[in-house]
């Protein structure tokens, strides 16, 4: 296996990647929101958690369906134009929900938001594989997947705050505005590539058969993560000690943990290899999936940080090597393509184990959850899927090398 000779970007390099940061982290803070804000909203809208689970997989179904259709011409395009375009979309999608009064009206704005924001991540992730060769994509993905841990760290207790002081809606008006500053940034640090645009038969993407290994793992890594969750936030307001107030300090200490290991895994993939962090990074996830799930009263907040903490670190952490991975199948020409069919299949696999989990989950009198564990069997089952996948998954680089 080949090392890198250097990890260090270039100062173009810098920007280009801090820039799509910036998106991923927009992008990141609106999807999440939704989930700490979840015993707010079934008492302000008086639903269920099967009603709450519809709002979180109404975007990622949509996105899916986007992604799904787009894949069959987006590489005809700049990644760029396509990017910008989007992300401006998603930011309307996400003013729309800021302005809804009614259930039915949020849920409709989700639908709006997930179809741009479901093309984001593909657009994100196309870009890092065209500009960074694969002994340094795993450190370029680690800093892009770290603004998950800042989403976290920031966004979303930001977000809390602001919904705690002036009202559910306000963090989504916010974000609105914070991500027009975004996009006037991205317009300098994005270069205008001189990518000729591609064009090819859409059934090539499924005529290589490597490339599916890498669609059935991202579904794999989506079942394992979405179908716990969403209802992560429900479950230890509703079924533990921990309350509405403290939860901010969970996504604190968590992204707070993340941002530092996204950065630190994803040097460690380059260095010693994706496929070995990948078993690494999955293997170490199932334990704290296992442990969330049977959190009770007699856990103190102090120890349900601590459970949750590593739950971050870890399903994060795998997506890392997981995301280098799937980047590494596909030659350039087809690339977007190829990145947005496999988003259509994250955000509807997304979508489908937020449904499964709600399914699942049942409720008692005062919120109280049951099956929580059952759910996170399921999520140890797919994540001993994904271990399979990526061991059968043959990466090669554009001169056509194996690499791992």
């Amino acid at each position: 296996m080949k090392k890198s000779k250097s990890l260090k970007f270039t100062k173009n390099e810098k920007l280009l990647v801090s820039a799509l940061a910036f998106f991923q982290f927009t992008h990141i803070v609106d999807f999440m929101l939704l989930m700490p804000l979840g015993p707010v909203l079934i008492d302000q809208f008086a639903i269920n958690n099967e009603e709450f689970s519809y709002l979180v997989s109404a975007y990622t179904f949509s996105a899916g369906l986007t992604a799904l259709f787009a894949s069959t011409f987006i590489d005809r395009y700049s990644r760029k134009k396509v990017l910008i375009f989007v992300f401006t979309g998603f930011l309307f999608g996400t003013l729309l929900c800021g302005l809804s009064p009614t259930y039915q009206l949020l849920l409709f704005s989700r639908i709006i938001t997930g179809a741009f924001g479901g093309l984001i991540n593909s657009m994100v992730y196309s870009i890092i594989g065209d500009s960074f060769a694969y002994e340094r994509r795993g450190s370029a993905t680690g800093i892009v997947m770290a603004s998950f841990s800042a989403a976290s760290v920031l966004g979303i207790p930001i977000s809390l705050f602001i919904a705690n002081r002036f009202g559910w809606n306000w963090p989504f008006i916010v974000l609105f505005l914070v991500g027009f500053v975004f996009i006037a940034y991205a317009f300098f640090a994005i270069p205008i590539s001189d990518r000729v645009p591609q064009k090819h038969a859409y059934a090539d993407i499924f005529r290589e058969k490597n490339h599916y290994p890498a669609f059935f793992l991202i579904l794999a890594m989506m079942l394992a993560g979405f179908s716990m969750i969403p209802y992560i936030s429900n479950f230890l307001v509703f079924d533990t000690v921990m309350t509405q107030e403290k939860l901010p300090m969970m996504y604190l200490l968590g992204g707070a943990a993340t941002y530092i290991t996204s950065r630190l895994f994803g040097y460690l993939s380059d260095r010693y290899g994706k496929k070995i962090m990948f078993y690494i990074l999955a293997t170490s996830s199932m334990v704290p999936m296992y442990m969330i799930s049977r959190i009770n009263y007699a856990y103190s907040v102090y120890g349900i940080l601590a459970i949750t903490t590593m739950f971050f670190i870890f399903t994060s952490g795998r997506m890392v090597p997981g995301m280098a991975l799937i980047t590494s199948v596909v030659s350039p020409k087809m690339r977007g393509s190829f990145m947005t069919f496999n988003t259509a299949i994250q955000q509807m696999s997304a979508g489908l184990a937020t449904f499964l989990g709600g399914k699942i989950i049942a409720a008692e009198s005062g919120h109280r959850m049951t099956g929580y564990q059952y759910v996170s069997y399921l999520a140890i089952a797919a994540t001993f899927l994904s271990i399979g996948f990526v061991y059968i998954m043959r990466l090669h680089d554009e001169k056509n090398r194996v690499l791992e």
